[in-house]
Formats: structure tokens, sequence, C-alpha cells
């Protein structure tokens, strides 16, 4: 490695990651490097303190007029892309950034609108210069439409915890207040317990688990976002469920009575229950960016297949990777392997080239009503005893 690319090393920082969590404030992604020839990051990043992920499009309006000359610029430029930094606090010495690219836009007498496309985001060290790489940095002040923005409620935590795909736009600050309301009529020690196992299983510290089960009911929902892997057309039925309760219940099911993920071919067993680390194809977000900037749709679970494959042109530094293959030698995606990192194995699964099998999922009709949003409970201990 060259100096120059020893200069620029640094650390990508998320709020969850397939990687593991190391603790309760951030997720230490692997380094990335700026090389001279341009920009090429060799990590991808799949989170970021903005609650913004790559794939996600971000409604802005502004009214301030460096925002809106530096938005024309972008319009005007040749594929609309910025590059937008900012700091967590003064305190903070990193800058994060986000790749952003303009998908649309309008202006009126006063305000500029647009949709920005997140690329990629990351952090850079204080002391990188941007422009020494051919990199034009906007920083400018966004502010996102509609009722994200509201008394009270700071930069949307929520979001970071459940895809915007979820909930329709009205419901993201109801939904917070009706799983209270929900967590403390039902009985949630069973649940509780098993999303208590999942994170210490990736890390977390016992007390702040503990802590945030009791205080942060999106942390419930997270626990089923990533461990349910949904097909697209379960994808849009959730989306127009209007009810965030039936929501909750219809991803609860899906994830009682998943069973494993198997070859569409010869059906051989590629992934168990009980497997999952993150699921990009449907979880936080959906789409996985190779550092080439290449979008995959994929499943990422624990690896039973200890493989010794190549670090040669890994997209994760530390990591050996290797092809996935099942019994009847297809080709599913790739094997990671370390002997320094938390996990020491992982794969990456292309749901395209596999089937994803489910105990009978009950219909929509059987739910409770939205009159009631009361739960079955006769139901709730016949799938979850002994899961």
């Amino acid at each position: 490695m060259t100096d120059d690319r020893l200069r620029f090393d640094g650390s990508l920082t998320g709020s969850h990651s397939y990687l593991g969590l190391k603790d309760e404030h951030a997720l230490n992604f692997p380094p990335f490097t700026l090389l001279s020839n341009g920009t090429k990051i060799e990590c991808p990043l799949l989170a970021s303190k903005f609650c913004l992920f790559p794939g996600e499009i971000l409604p802005i309006i502004t009214d301030d007029g460096d925002a809106i000359n530096a938005l024309e610029k972008v319009k005007s430029s040749t594929n609309g892309y910025c590059f937008h930094l900012a700091r967590e606090s003064n305190e903070d010495k990193n800058r994060y950034g986000v790749l952003l690219q303009l998908t649309h836009h309008r202006t009126d007498d006063i305000y500029f609108i647009a949709k920005l496309k997140a690329v990629q985001i990351f952090v850079f060290p204080n002391e990188l210069r941007l422009g020494d790489y051919g990199i034009e940095v906007f920083a400018f002040n966004l502010k996102v439409i509609g009722e994200a923005v509201k008394e009270g409620i700071s930069h949307l935590t929520l979001n970071a915890c459940d895809p915007k795909w979820l909930y329709r736009q009205s419901q993201t600050f109801e939904v917070p207040r009706n799983l209270l309301r929900f967590l403390s009529n039902h009985n949630w020690d069973t649940i509780k317990a098993k999303v208590f196992r999942y994170y210490l299983s990736l890390g977390m510290d016992e007390n702040f688990a503990k802590n945030k089960l009791e205080e942060d009911p999106a942390f419930v929902s997270y626990y089923l976002i990533s461990n349910v892997p949904m097909t697209v057309k379960e994808k849009k039925d959730l989306f127009l469920e209007s009810v965030e309760l039936r929501i909750l219940y219809c991803l609860d099911n899906l994830v009682a009575r998943f069973i494993s993920i198997t070859c569409n071919r010869h059906n051989c067993l590629l992934v168990k229950n009980g497997d999952f680390l993150f699921v990009s194809h449907a979880g936080i977000c959906q789409l996985f960016v190779n550092p080439a900037g290449f979008y995959f749709n994929v499943v990422t679970v624990k690896s039973d297949h200890l493989a010794f494959g190549t670090v040669e042109n890994t997209w994760y530094p530390k990591y050996d990777w290797s092809f996935l293959l099942c019994g009847c030698r297809r080709h599913h995606g790739w094997n990671y392997v370390s002997f320094t990192f938390e996990p020491t194995m992982f794969a990456c699964i292309h749901l395209r080239t596999s089937i994803i099998n489910r105990l009978p999922v009950m219909p929509l009709s059987e739910y409770p009503s939205p009159e009631s949003r009361e739960l079955r409970e006769i139901d709730w201990v016949v799938r979850y005893n002994e899961y």
C-alpha cells in the first residue's frame, strides 16, 4: 500500500450492520481508501448516522439561497451528482458525507423542491481534503418535506429502525405511540426474550439491550424487519396495509413461520431458521451496494461453510472470499471468512436463485380488525411455543 493510501484510511460508521453491533452508539465498518487516480471505496457502507441509506430517495425543500445555487449547479452538471458533508457535533472531528444524485426537481417563487438519491454514504477524517481528489463539495441545509418536520420530533429518529417503505408517511409518528400502547397492554415476554437473544448474538451489551427493549418499541420492529426475507408481493401487501399494528402482526407471522431458504433448482438447503444477520432484500437497506456501485438483492446470513478463499479484490478488508455453491454446484453468492473480525464467517446469497420456505401464513382476514386492534392470544401462544 502506498503512502497516499495509508494516509487516507478511515473508519466507516453506521447505525446498524450485518457485521455486528460493537457498542450502543455506532457500528464500526472495515476501512476504506481513497486512491490518487480518483475515488474508490473498498468496502460498501450500508447505513449512516443520517438515517439515510444507499438507494433511498431523499425529498427536500429549501429556501436557502446557497442551497438553491448549489442545487442549480448540480442540475446543470453531467450526471447530476453532488456531495454533501455534515458533522455530528462541534466536538466531532470527522465529517459524514453522502454522495447524492439529483433525480427530480422543480421550483416556485420561494422554494427549490427536489428528490435526491443516496448513492454512497461514508465518513472522512477531518484532515482529508476532498478537492485534492476532484470531488466537489456542496454544503447546504436540507429540510425534509411533510410530516418529517414536526415540533418535538428530532431528526427522523424512528427511520433509523423502521424502513420508509413499511409505513406510510402519515403513519411515521403514530407508530411509536401505538407500539408503546401495544407493549404495555399485551404479553410480549416471549418475543422480547427472542429479540434479546438476537441482539446478544450480535455482540450488543446486555444492559443496553434490556433498556432498549423497554424504552424503544422500534427496537422490536427492527428485529422483525431484519429477520424476515420477503417477496416483492409481500412487501407491497404490507405497504398497502393501513393499520400499524396489523403491519406488525403480518411481520411477526412471517418470522414465526419461516423455515428455510433453499436452491430453486434442486432444493438444496442454503439457510435455516436462526441464521440471519441482515436481510437487505427486504430490510432497512433493501439493496446491497458493492464498492463499484453495483446493486444486489441479497440476504446476509451466518455461514456454516468454512471455505478458505482469497483476499485479492475482496469487498471486505481482512475477509477472505470464495464462491458460495450449493450441493448441486450452483453459484448462489459469496462466503466471507476472517480470523480477526466478527463475525468470523458470513455469506451473501442472491434471493433470485433461491426459494423462501414457510409454514402456511395466516391470511390478512384472520388478523384482528382495525377497529378492535386486539391480539389473538391463543394464536400468539401457539406460534411462539418452543420457538
